[in-house]
């Protein structure tokens, strides 16, 4: 028996072994499976998390500082929130842009391990890193979701809340990021008294 033989042989055996009923079965189980898991990760990360319920005032008993005529820029990380990196990496585009000067502080809630992630954020020109494991300024400012972004303008009045990212975790433009680049370049409407964005992150409640 030639080459050419065995290969059609084996390809009628590759035919007789899909027409078996069990093998589509299996395949078909396969495929289900395979699209239910893509649509669940895409959903997921779609849905937004819950937004923060953030003073519309700078409170007095928080312990982060301001700088008098600034306005004041907060981030809300998670060290074990793979959003959180995305998170740092829009808003070193984002800070890169700004015209206008901006006291901006990362406060990284601290997990497992946090180092790499402080680090990240450390290497963000001009960024002041707040390590927690407390959870203490979060509450204070109603922060919920890893990824949650406040702006404070220069007389403490809240002008943004909402996240800078796509999703979980992508990169790219997106309308909280395109607000937040408005707020610091003077671009924005001041008839707008408050900018809101979804937020895009784990709940900071609920990982170690």
């Amino acid at each position: 028996m030639g080459p050419y033989s065995e290969g059609i042989e084996t390809g009628v055996q590759h035919r007789e072994a899909f027409a078996d009923p069990r093998v589509l079965a299996v395949l078909l189980v396969w495929l289900v499976a395979t699209g239910v898991g893509v649509g669940a990760l895409w959903r997921f990360s779609e849905t937004p998390g819950e937004a923060a319920e953030a003073p519309l005032a700078w409170p007095a008993e928080t312990g982060i500082p301001t700088t008098s005529g600034t306005p004041t820029l907060l981030v809300f990380v998670h060290s074990v929130c793979d959003g959180s990196r995305a998170t740092l990496s829009v808003l070193d585009d984002v800070l890169e842009d700004a015209r206008r000067p901006v006291s901006t502080h990362v406060v990284v809630e601290s997990g497992t391990d946090s180092a790499e992630i402080v680090r990240r954020a450390r290497e963000i020109v001009g960024v002041e890193v707040r390590v927690e494991r407390d959870e203490l300024e979060a509450r204070r400012f109603g922060v919920h979701t890893a990824g949650q972004v406040l702006l404070y303008d220069e007389r403490g009045v809240l002008r943004f809340s909402g996240g800078i990212t796509l999703g979980r975790p992508r990169l790219g433009s997106s309308r909280g990021a395109d607000h937040l680049r408005a707020l610091l370049s003077g671009r924005a409407s001041e008839t707008v008294a408050l900018a809101r964005a979804d937020v895009f992150g784990c709940d900071q409640r609920a990982v170690p």
